[in-house]
């Protein structure tokens, strides 16, 4: 059942929708930011652009969804799951990197999305 306590083991599933000759639909299972984590990367964030260091931004972006992404459905060529790394997440095509962060960040999706204590 969804919760607005975050509690250890709180996950939210949600669907990023595939892009036509560009990948598939896949699931992720994140954990929600907390509030001091989101103050924390939108300051790291704030630090990079302003020394405009956009391959910076890349990374602390990437660091983030590590360590919030707890398993997604992802497969590479040959069909098996691709492992969750920031070097992974830096090799993800541009679009579904963006549709990844920008569900993570706002901790919801707008079609399919499920919260649990997993």
């Amino acid at each position: 059942m969804p919760s607005g306590f975050i509690d250890d083991g709180y996950t939210i599933d949600a669907t990023i929708r595939g892009k036509e000759r560009q990948y598939d639909s896949i699931v992720i299972t994140y954990r929600p930011l907390l509030r001091r984590e989101m103050w924390h990367h939108s300051q790291s964030v704030a630090s990079a652009k302003e020394k405009q260091d956009l391959e910076k931004i890349d990374e602390l972006v990437a660091e983030l969804l590590d360590n919030k992404l707890a398993s997604w459905t992802l497969k590479d060529r040959s069909g098996e799951i691709v492992p969750i790394t920031k070097e992974n997440l830096l090799r993800l095509h541009t679009d579904l990197f963006t549709e990844i962060m920008l569900v993570v960040l706002r901790s919801s999706d707008k079609d399919n999305s499920t919260a649990k204590n997993s």
